[in-house]
C-alpha cells in the first residue's frame, strides 16, 4: 500500500528527534506547520530545543517510475510554485534547511526498521544543491536513476552532482556548534522579514489584509511568533 507525505513526515521526524536527544542529551521536539503556513514559509517542521533550530525540513513523497525504475520527488507543489525559492532564502540566511527524500513508498520499512534507524532510509538534500533551471518558481522534480545519476527536471533534464548529505552533518553538528544563525530567535526574525516583504509587494487593499494574516500566522507557530522572548530569568539574591 502506498503512503502519503504526511506518513513519511510523522515517522521520520520521530526518529530525528530521538537521535538528536540521545546525541545532544538535550530536549528536542518538532514545531509543525499547517498547510497554510507551509505554503507561506516552504517547510513542514522545525526541529528545536526551544532556543535553537536543529533542522528545518521539507518532506517529499517518493514516486517510483514504473517504466524506468527511477525514483522521483516533486518540487514546488504549492499554489504559488515558490516553495523552493522560500527554502533557498531561509538557507541563505544561515539556517539549517533540508529536503527529506524517502527511499521507500510503502509501509514495509516502517515495520521492518526500528525507529532509531529509520532516518537512514531517506536522503537529506540541501536546497542549494538542487540547481533548478529558470524559472525557479515553476513545477520541477528531482530524479535518481537506477544507475545512480541524480537529475532535476522541468521541461528538460539537467544532471546534478550527488546532492545528498549525511544525517550527522545535517542535524547533529549545527546544533552542537549553537551558532547565532541557528537560533529560534534568528528564524523568527527571518520569517517576520519574509512576511513583511510579501505584504509590501501586495498592492491595494490586499496589503492590510496580508499584514493581519502575517501576524496571526506567525503567532500560530508558537515559538516562531511575533515579539521578543518573554521567558523569565532568575534573579541573583
Amino acid at each position: 500500500m502506498g503512503i502519503s507525505e504526511k506518513t513519511v513526515e510523522l515517522n521520520v521526524t520521530r526518529t530525528v528527534i530521538e537521535k538528536m536527544r540521545r546525541f545532544h542529551r538535550r530536549p528536542a521536539y518538532s514545531i509543525g506547520a499547517t498547510q497554510t503556513q507551509e505554503a507561506q514559509f516552504g517547510f513542514d517542521v522545525d526541529i528545536t530545543d526551544g532556543s535553537w533550530s536543529g533542522g528545518i525540513i521539507q518532506y517529499k513523497r517518493l514516486y517510483k517510475q514504473a517504466s524506468s525504475g527511477a525514483y522521483r520527488w516533486n518540487l514546488n507543489e504549492t499554489k504559488k510554485r515558490d516553495q523552493h525559492s522560500l527554502l533557498l532564502w531561509l538557507e541563505g540566511l544561515g539556517l539549517p534547511v533540508l529536503y527529506c527524500f524517502p527511499k521507500f513508498d510503502d509501509e514495509g520499512p516502517l515495520r521492518a526498521w526500528s525507529p532509531p534507524s529509520l532516518w537512514k532510509q531517506v536522503w537529506w538534500v540541501r536546497p542549494q544543491d538542487i540547481a533548478v533551471p529558470a524559472p525557479v518558481d515553476a513545477r520541477h522534480h528531482v530524479e535518481l536513476s537506477t544507475a545512480g545519476v541524480w537529475a532535476v527536471f522541468s521541461e528538460k533534464g539537467q544532471t546534478l552532482k550527488d546532492p545528498t548529505v549525511s544525517f550527522e552533518e545535517s542535524f547533529l553538528r549545527p546544533l552542537a556548534k549553537r551558532q547565532s544563525k541557528g537560533s529560534v530567535k534568528h528564524l523568527k526574525e527571518a520569517l517576520n522579514t519574509a512576511i513583511e516583504e510579501r505584504s509590501r509587494t501586495m498592492g491595494g487593499p490586499e496589503s492590510s489584509r496580508a499584514a493581519r494574516y502575517a501576524a496571526s500566522t506567525l503567532a500560530g507557530m508558537q515559538l516562531i511568533a511575533l515579539g521578543p522572548d518573554t521567558r523569565a530569568t532568575k534573579s541573583r539574591g
